[in-house]
């Protein structure tokens, strides 16, 4: 067997397993952010069109698409809903043609085997949220890029607008890279005609951003993350394979011979916006974690399959390698995860003997945090307890109140329910609470238990309030 076919053999399992992984994960619990795009769905068009009336950065495009998608298909379960990402595929095939005069099956091959081995495709590319369209659409996008910038043919010029003015209304770090890219290719541009159309297209996903999302980045460090080292790993730790490969050319950097201006200016888009998050997170509020950088990542892809192709065939199989050992030792099983089990974490605290039982769902103290997870829960506890839901009530009431409502429910023990966020319930906080302010209930013993596959706090805890026996 010739080593080709041995490698294309390889290829063949490893998009099997990859699609094993992908569709299995469909059977995970939703998530807090699905269950919150599902909650949203009752909203009109017209309030969801609406600046503002989401009361949080994301755009509603994610939304509204679904929403089109549950009112085509008469409003099937969110299990069926997440196939409408198959949509994204398309957009990844008209990709691959745009470049398939420029590049060989065997960088083609090899694009598709480090965009699917990673954590952007096998954990999020099926889930109800942003980013398996936006996956798509940057293929094609960064495809009519690259052929203008490193094949100097710009046969795509409508394409590129199009496809760039539909990915950057998906999310604020899409329309990001599309204004970073519009930018390079005005640059690049002689024609008036053209370097004024880049201008509008440059021009619109900003308007989107001060129509949308700008308002709600306020400084407010609830609503997103810490500035660390961690969220580089992360971001590394997401595209191992791709990585691998980059480490790998780096090393036979010599044996290339390529127009590194034209290369590094195609490039260019990634800098320009890490160079701008950087600074927004420095100046005014961190912004980054590793699910954002879905819409760079394909144009990252496509560097590195042209930068390889001059490289010995050794060099494929290696990265063949790193994307089995990667996808069968981490990415697969961690798709197979709950991010956060709300099914559990519902089905665990919504028995017969707590009907009307008041329970908390987390510690939240920030206003509209918490309105946002009582969202979450009003949806997660209506599908995954069609026959009733238990009243959410916050976690100071429910403690203040905590011998009347066991006197209450004395079939019940589950009081308190935590998970899709950093934990901000304790043990000690809640003994602590019971001191300072009932120190006659210092007699309840407070238990927690991580519900099934979960390996975190963070993914989904109850908790449990019992009588003590002297």
């Amino acid at each position: 067997m010739t080593s080709n076919k041995i490698f294309l053999l390889g290829f063949s399992l490893l998009i099997l397993i990859i699609f094993y992984y992908l569709f299995n994960s469909n059977s995970v619990s939703l998530w807090g952010d699905e269950l919150w795009t599902l909650h949203k769905l009752d909203f009109s068009y017209s309030d969801l069109f609406y600046p503002g009336t989401l009361g949080d950065p994301n755009y509603p495009t994610k939304i509204i698409f679904f929403k089109v998608l549950s009112d085509l298909t008469s409003g099937p379960s969110p299990e069926f809903l997440v196939y409408g990402n198959i949509i994204s595929i398309f957009f990844i095939l008209a990709g691959m043609h745009i470049l398939r005069t420029y590049l060989s099956m065997s960088q083609i091959i090899l694009f598709i085997m480090i965009l699917f081995s990673s954590e952007h495709f096998i954990r999020n590319f099926l889930e109800i949220g942003a980013y398996g369209m936006i996956m798509g659409i940057s293929v094609l996008f960064s495809a009519c890029f690259v052929k203008s910038i490193i094949f100097e043919d710009n046969s795509n010029f409508g394409l590129t607008i199009i496809s760039g003015m539909f990915l950057s209304i998906w999310h604020p770090f899409s329309g990001l890279f599309v204004c970073s890219v519009f930018f390079i290719l005005f640059l690049n541009e002689s024609r008036a005609l053209k370097k004024t159309i880049y201008l509008i297209g440059f021009i619109v996903p900003i308007l989107f951003l001060f129509t949308y999302s700008i308002k709600f980045a306020d400084g407010n460090q609830t609503f997103h993350v810490d500035l660390s080292w961690r969220r580089l790993r992360n971001l590394i730790g997401f595209m191992i394979p791709a990585s691998f490969l980059g480490v790998l050319i780096f090393i036979n950097h010599k044996k290339i011979d390529l127009n590194l201006k034209r290369f590094l200016i195609a490039l260019m888009p990634i800098i320009i916006s890490a160079l701008i998050i950087l600074a927004f997170s420095i100046f005014r509020q961190p912004i980054f974690q590793a699910t954002y950088f879905m819409s760079f990542f394909p144009l990252f892809c496509f560097s590195l399959v042209i930068l390889s192709d001059q490289l010995n065939q050794g060099i494929k199989f290696l990265t063949l390698a790193s994307c089995l050992i990667s996808v069968l030792f981490l990415y697969g099983p961690r798709a197979l995860l709950p991010q956060s089990n709300f099914q559990a974490i519902i089905q665990d605290s919504h028995n017969l003997g707590c009907i009307n039982a008041p329970i908390f769902f987390n510690n939240t103290t920030d206003k509209k945090l918490n309105q946002n997870m009582q969202e979450t829960y009003q949806f997660a506890s209506n599908h995954y307890s069609p026959d009733f839901q238990r009243p959410i009530r916050d976690y100071d009431f429910v403690l203040t109140n905590i011998q009347k409502i066991m006197m209450n429910n004395p079939e019940c023990n589950i009081f308190g329910i935590s998970g899709q966020k950093k934990q901000d319930v304790f043990k000690e906080e809640i003994e602590a609470f019971f001191q300072r302010n009932k120190p006659n209930q210092s007699s309840i013993l407070v238990k927690s238990k991580l519900v099934d596959n979960c390996y975190k706090e963070g993914c989904g805890m109850t908790w449990f309030f019992e009588r003590s026996i002297d």
